[in-house]
């Protein structure tokens, strides 16, 4: 049967500098209108109107979490096309591309295609008319008390793309992601090539549901330089919006990871190590990372506030600081602040 836990986890709302004024159902809504489909689908009566309810509950699924387009939803072959053994989605058409499955999708499928109902119909499960599915999306929608509109399959596709690019997934790879034909407007981020957008792609789904606000800045990019010195070796690195970030890391872990100039890595920086400050001219640290940008959000509790800074290149920086030093800088949505972390607080993987 359908499965709930594929509940995402809520990331508080932000801003996007790159889609302004994009109307999207938020993450909480998405997981409301898959339970409405799971609902349906578990009190069916007949025989073929569960079946039915299971498709849609399927094509939902699909949509949702691999951000399709209806057509490439409904070309495709349920036993050809979605490789569970290899966690694969292989999209047909204009725009034919592989897509990783999330892990966690994984499993829910495998119990979906094991219900005998659904055995007869194997090849063809995801074969419906396109009218039938956007009805049944609508009503859905309404059931929850959401607009039909933010519900269409079209719309489903968008939040997806919102929801990677909220959870910092680079533009370039989201693009890919969704099979659109041209990365024109991404300037220097076609200086990557398909293999790095792959792995970045890869890299994220597996992470995607792990994300938590102590982790969650988390830069991609293409290593320009390399310093060893002793047991230690210092790693520059430019990231997918062009964000210059240097890493100091052990000589082993250089190895072990085979790090070299032109290779993908992600740098991630947990919150509690980025420091906030509002004197970006006359401040002096030994911090290597230093960027200037604009705060977008404040989440206030007693003792903590975790604070979202948009840096002037389209990146998103997550801090955690006291809400007592929060107070003292005076800090609200839209005042501009410095965001500084050192090179010993960036960890480096590769995907």
């Amino acid at each position: 049967m359908p499965d709930s836990s594929l509940k995402s986890e809520a990331r508080p709302a932000m801003p996007l500098a790159s889609l302004p004024g994009i109307e999207h159902l938020s993450v909480p809504e998405l997981d409301k209108l898959e339970h409405a489909f799971k609902n349906r689908a578990d009190k069916a009566k007949r025989p073929e109107h569960k079946v039915s309810r299971l498709r849609l509950w399927l094509l939902f699924i699909l949509l949702r979490h691999a951000a399709l387009r209806l057509g490439e939803v409904l070309a495709l072959d349920d036993e050809a096309d979605i490789d569970l053994g290899g966690g694969i989605l292989h999209v047909r058409g204009q725009h034919a591309r592989s897509i990783p499955l999330p892990h966690r999708l994984l499993p829910v499928l495998r119990r979906f295609f094991s219900q005998a109902p659904l055995s007869s119909q194997r090849g063809t499960l995801c074969a419906l008319d396109p009218g039938f599915v956007r009805r049944n999306f609508y009503a859905r929608a309404r059931e929850c008390g959401l607009s039909p509109a933010l519900a269409s399959p079209k719309a489903i596709r968008q939040a997806r793309a919102v929801e990677l690019i909220e959870g910092g997934m680079p533009l370039p790879a989201v693009q890919s992601f969704l099979g659109q034909p041209s990365l024109e407007s991404t300037g220097e981020l076609l200086d990557y090539d398909e293999s790095d957008i792959k792995a970045i792609t890869s890299h994220y789904l597996r992470k995607e549901a792990k994300l938590k606000t102590s982790a969650r800045n988390v830069f991609p990019g293409v290593v320009h330089t390399v310093r060893q010195s002793g047991f230690m070796a210092e790693v520059g690195l430019r990231s997918f919006s062009n964000l210059e970030i240097v890493a100091v890391i052990t000589q082993e872990s250089l190895e072990n990871l085979q790090i070299a100039v032109g290779k993908t890595v992600i740098a991630t920086v947990k919150a509690p190590l980025v420091v906030i400050s509002r004197d970006e001219h006359s401040i002096r640290t030994s911090a290597r990372n230093k960027f200037t940008g604009i705060v977008s959000a404040l989440t206030r509790s007693g003792i903590l506030c975790e604070v979202v800074v948009n840096l002037r290149e389209g990146s998103q920086v997550c801090a955690l600081v006291t809400t007592a030093s929060v107070d003292e800088l005076a800090l609200a949505v839209h005042t501009p602040v410095t965001v500084l972390f050192k090179a010993f607080s960036v960890v480096l993987s590769v995907a």
